[in-house]
């Protein structure tokens, strides 16, 4: 009978340590996945992970030359903000019902 009594009092303990907060920083959005472009200039396969983390990786089609881009993403509404870490801050949102692309420059 003890053992029991103990085994149900040790049984919340057990389970509120097993919870971790790995998934704090994870972004639930649509978005998550990879994208392909392409223009006249250039193909990009970009990728948006859950941890907020995105890169592109671009090839320009009249030398074959690959670029890759790495950064950081956030989702508020239908606005899409990527910081580039060593190029311009691209904001893509909806406003009045046409999409819009802003960049910022560092």
């Amino acid at each position: 009978m003890k053992n029991v009594l103990f085994l149900l009092a040790m049984l919340p303990i057990v389970l509120f340590t097993a919870c971790s907060s790995d998934d704090d920083n994870v972004v639930n959005s649509p978005i998550v996945g990879t994208w392909t472009t392409s223009d006249a200039f250039e193909t990009s396969e970009i990728t948006f992970k859950p941890n907020g983390s995105v890169t592109d990786n671009s090839t320009l089609k009249r030398n074959g030359a690959m670029r890759e881009y790495v950064g950081s993403y956030s989702v508020n509404g239908s606005k899409l903000t990527i910081n580039w870490e060593k190029r311009e801050i691209l904001i893509l949102c909806q406003e009045n019902g046409q999409d819009t692309r802003k960049i910022k420059k560092r």
